[in-house]
């Protein structure tokens, strides 16, 4: 950089801190306010949650930071009205934010679920109305951040944000956590950011910064940089979190590069020793902790199953991907045949990479994962340079903090809990190094009291719109602890709240759906059910469900051979091409041909079952139950050898015994037979078929 251009660079920096003109937008209400509803995201998107909604992290989070991003993008456009574009700092870095955020745009476009990509799954929120609100806090910060006062404030409220989680997690840790949680967070906290995973990651960027802050700042702000960065690192040690302690790993070297740049290379060889040393106890240490002990116990085999499957999808749509949040659209399709087997899990629906690089690919395309790797390398780079200027300390900290993060990321999930921080440090980092046209903007033109008035009213009623979201979810919440307990009026009732609030969302229908069959009104089961496979065909589930009850009306009408069968068969099917490689969707294929009469599909569907999770119960009470209604008692001798060959159970031994009963095979029925009391002694059709096998005058 020349002489003049560091020269123009460091006068335009100084100009940030004198007193703002009259008439001049620093200082202005309109950059006051943005920069007071800044710091009022940032807060919010790190304390707020509730204990009475279904998602109770990340929708308050959400709704909180949509519910400012309207008033923040009406200042704005009335600072850009009023004071004309010099408001905005002159950056390339705005070039590739748009390219990225038009990646969204068009990768929304081309997805084969808009609604996902639109909003977000109902857990993540990540859809491109988030894109569009995380775009208006990167503008915001960019504008608003333009003397050492503004920064204060921003700062102010992350460190108040992280204190109260860091609070909140230390009363988790003590075991005196006054609400009870679905996962108990004594073991590991997560204070108010709702997973300990990403609460590992939050604090491990905060401790990459707050050292950096603690290495470059000055002599007063050092101790308590060095404190907060201490509590933070014991925050990520609490939570257990192996990429956070990974990522604080990879901070290490670029501050050890930060403080070479700003101080040069001098190292005798009593410095290269305690160095080496310091380092060594703290790798130590750091696996001898919480994190270090789940990343020494961790198993391989799940994440690259993961990350495989992702790679298959993404090479299905290798040039747009599956829309924002869009993974758990597309992980049914391509999950693998034996991942429950892996997981130990059935029916688990995946939708996070746990990697931002194949999270980005397969959710926007080569063409978002160009665009946002490309600003990422852009931005580290503005940010690396800058620490020659008098922005340096500040510019440190940006980058510590930036690097740290996308290394965390790297194992880490997509929330709208935590992926706040890299828009957040690049609208920083836009403010601290773009060039501006003056040194003060004044006013252009003059506007309306009135308009403006207007404009802000607006913004603030469409801020509420979010409420009817919030009630929805509360709505549901307690519709899912109705459900369980048999109270079909609550649900019902619940439920209808829910879907007249926010009628989007599939789950609410399904729900509904769930409390209607509870009291018998199949029909209207049926036609929520309908609602919820047409807003979300990709989930199984609600195909499972319908078909359930579709078979109910059918076999009640004794139309076991005419339309409604079919219709119930076909929906069925349907469950089972939505996510082919799980068991759940063919056994439930299979319990539907049994009622129908296809026992030839249902025990093949049974058998394809069993072969994909063996762990179901249920499966091997639908196999047995087929096979032995089958006419052909060689063929279902084969299906029953083959079921028991790949488990060991009971009900399936005592139908393997039935079908010998069948064919005079007493010898064979009573050995089947006497496995499957063995195996469970209260089998009561097991014994039974023992009694007949036993017989005097039975072979």
């Amino acid at each position: 950089m020349s002489r003049a251009s560091r020269s123009r660079r460091s006068a335009s920096r100084r100009a940030r801190d004198v007193a703002p003109r009259t008439g001049d937008f620093s200082g202005s209400f309109a950059q006051q306010a943005l920069l007071w509803l800044v710091a009022l995201k940032l807060l919010g998107l790190i304390v707020v949650f509730s204990t009475v909604v279904q998602f109770g992290f990340d929708l308050p989070k959400s709704l909180w930071s949509k519910a400012l991003e309207w008033p923040m993008a009406a200042i704005l456009a009335i600072g850009l009205l009023r004071y004309g574009t010099a408001i905005v700092p002159r950056t390339r870095l705005h070039v590739l934010v748009a390219a990225f955020v038009a990646a969204n745009v068009v990768a929304t476009v081309f997805a084969p679920d808009t609604y996902v990509a639109l909003f977000g799954l109902p857990n993540r929120y990540l859809g491109l109305t988030y894109v569009a609100d995380m775009a208006v806090l990167y503008l915001g910060l960019a504008v608003a951040l333009r003397r050492r006062s503004d920064w204060l404030v921003v700062t102010a409220a992350v460190l108040i944000g992280a204190a109260v989680s860091l609070a909140y997690a230390t009363v988790q840790y003590l075991g005196l956590d006054p609400v009870r949680w679905g996962r108990d967070p004594q073991e590991r906290p997560f204070g108010t950011v709702g997973n300990p995973d990403m609460f590992g990651h939050f604090f491990a960027v905060l401790a990459a910064g707050a050292a950096a802050a603690a290495l470059f700042t000055g002599r007063r702000a050092r101790v308590v940089a060095a404190v907060v960065a201490a509590a933070a690192l014991a925050m990520v040690l609490v939570s257990g979190t192996r990429g956070a302690l990974l990522a604080d790993g990879g901070a290490l070297l670029v501050l050890a590069a930060l403080w070479v740049r700003a101080h040069g290379l001098r190292l005798s060889p009593r410095l290269v020793l305690g160095i080496a040393g310091a380092l060594l106890v703290a790798a130590l240490g750091a696996l001898a902790s919480p994190p270090g002990q789940r990343l020494l116990s961790a198993r391989v085999s799940d994440r690259v199953l993961l990350y495989e499957t992702t790679l298959r999808a993404f090479a299905a749509r290798p040039l747009f991907g599956w829309g924002p949040d869009g993974l758990g659209v597309a992980w049914p399709q391509f999950r693998g045949m034996h991942d429950e087997s892996v997981w130990q899990q059935p029916f688990l629906a995946i939708d996070q990479a746990h990697n931002w690089l194949l999270q980005t690919a397969v959710t926007t395309g080569a063409v978002g994962f160009l665009a946002l790797s490309a600003t990422i390398a852009a931005v580290s780079w503005t940010l690396w340079r800058s620490r020659a200027t008098p922005g340096g300390p500040a510019s440190a900290v940006l980058l510590a903090s930036y690097i740290t993060y996308w290394l965390g990321a790297l194992t880490s999930v997509e929330s709208v809990s935590v992926s706040w921080i890299p828009w957040a440090v690049t609208g920083a980092a836009v403010a601290l190094t773009g060039t501006r046209v003056a040194a003060t903007a004044p006013a252009v033109r003059r506007l309306p009291a009135a308009a403006e008035a207007l404009a802000l009213a607006g913004a603030l009623l469409v801020a509420l719109t979010g409420l009817n979201a919030y009630r929805a979810n509360g709505e549901i919440w307690y519709a899912t602890s109705a459900y369980p307990a048999g109270r079909a009026d609550e649900v019902v009732a619940r439920s209808s709240a829910a879907v007249a609030l926010d009628g989007g969302r599939a789950d609410y229908w399904n729900y509904r759906g769930l409390g209607r069959e509870q009291k018998q009104q199949l029909a209207a089961a049926t036609a929520d059910f309908t609602e919820a496979t047409a807003r979300a065909p990709f989930q199984s589930n609600y195909w499972i469900n319908l078909a359930r009850a579709r078979t109910t009306l059918a076999v009640a009408a004794g139309d076991t051979n005419g339309p409604a069968a079919a219709a119930a068969l076909e929906v069925a099917r349907r469950a089972t091409a939505a996510d082919p490689n799980v068991s759940a969707p063919h056994r439930a294929y299979a319990e539907t041909a049994l009622a129908l009469g296809r026992y030839d599909l249902a025990a093949q569907e049974a058998l394809h079952s069993l072969r994909l999770w063996a762990s179901d119960p249920r499966t091997d009470v639908v196999l047995a139950g087929a096979a032995t209604k089958l006419a052909d008692k060689d063929a279902a001798e084969r299906v029953l050898e083959a079921a028991v060959a790949l488990k060991d159970s009971a009900p399936l031994w005592a139908g393997l015994a039935q079908v010998r009963l069948d064919v005079g095979d007493f010898a064979g029925a009573r050995a089947a037979a006497s496995h499957a009391v063995l195996l469970d002694p209260t089998n009561a059709e097991a014994k039974r078929l023992l009694a007949l096998a036993s017989q005097p005058g039975s072979p």
